[in-house]
């Protein structure tokens, strides 16, 4: 009985907890969207940039190295380097550097969850060939990966987005966001680690060596995976996979249930 009534008593903490998380989101969206909306008045000139670069440096790049404050990032697989920015043309820049594409995009108004405002949402799209090491980071806006190959590291992050992978063939992806979701599809990768404070992860039709997933608030969810070695956690969420598993993945939940169908 005294077990039961410590459960029962642990169980209504991490409801509270989670009440809390969840009401946290929901103003931080509430809040973004009166940024959009009031911000309707500071409206910037933006236009179209080509990302130009001669044939002679496309074949030195071994390496993309993109750096947004905010906006979509899309990328695709290409036979060559190739992209097209949209945006405030005086905040962003690119240039070959020792092997590396750098991608900048600093605007001076800054997104966050106050007044001060911006407008319309910057998009960069980027086709990249196969096996380059890639670094992709922005404060506010959504990434996709689409058909991307590489036998090199991965790393995307933005500090508030969701992150979407489909399709992808690789070694080492580390995927990250601060508050968003992620979400994988129909991909084969060797070393998967992706990693949320707030949002939940989805993996559906993935194959991989080792994964590594983490939420502190959110639901993990898989369907269809084959998967070698794995580590799932939440503190506050349900697990809940369907696939093959070479070894019993490894789950742990401070608040919510767990469940693995093989």
């Amino acid at each position: 009985m005294e077990k039961e009534v410590k459960n029962k008593q642990q169980n209504h903490i991490g409801k509270i907890i989670l009440f809390i998380v969840v009401g946290i989101l929901i103003f931080s969206v509430i809040m973004f969207v009166i940024n959009l909306v009031l911000g309707l008045n500071q409206k910037k000139d933006y236009k179209d940039i080509s990302i130009q670069i001669s044939d002679d440096q496309v074949k030195t790049i071994q390496s993309i190295d993109v750096d947004m404050n905010y906006g979509k990032v899309n990328l695709s697989n290409g036979s060559q380097v190739s992209g097209k920015f949209w945006g405030d043309a005086e905040n962003f820049s690119y240039i070959v550097e020792n092997g590396t594409l750098k991608i900048k995009e600093k605007n001076d108004i800054k997104v966050h969850f106050g007044f001060g405002f911006n407008t319309e949402t910057q998009e960069l799209d980027l086709s990249i060939p196969d096996n380059l090491n890639i670094s992709v980071k922005t404060n506010a806006g959504n990434i996709t990966s689409n058909d991307i190959t590489s036998d090199k590291q991965v790393k995307i992050e933005t500090n508030a987005g969701n992150i979407d992978v489909k399709g992808n063939n690789g070694s080492s992806f580390t995927l990250d966001t601060d508050a968003g979701g992620v979400k994988i599809d129909s991909s084969n990768i060797n070393n998967l680690n992706c990693e949320t404070n707030a949002g939940n992860v989805s993996l559906n039709y993935l194959t991989a060596t080792q994964v590594d997933c983490e939420t502190d608030a959110g639901n993990i969810t898989g369907d269809n995976n084959i998967i070698d070695s794995s580590n799932f956690k939440t503190d506050a969420g349900n697990i809940e996979l369907n696939g093959k598993f070479k070894n019993q993945p490894t789950t742990k939940t401070s608040f919510g249930s767990i469940k693995i169908n093989e």
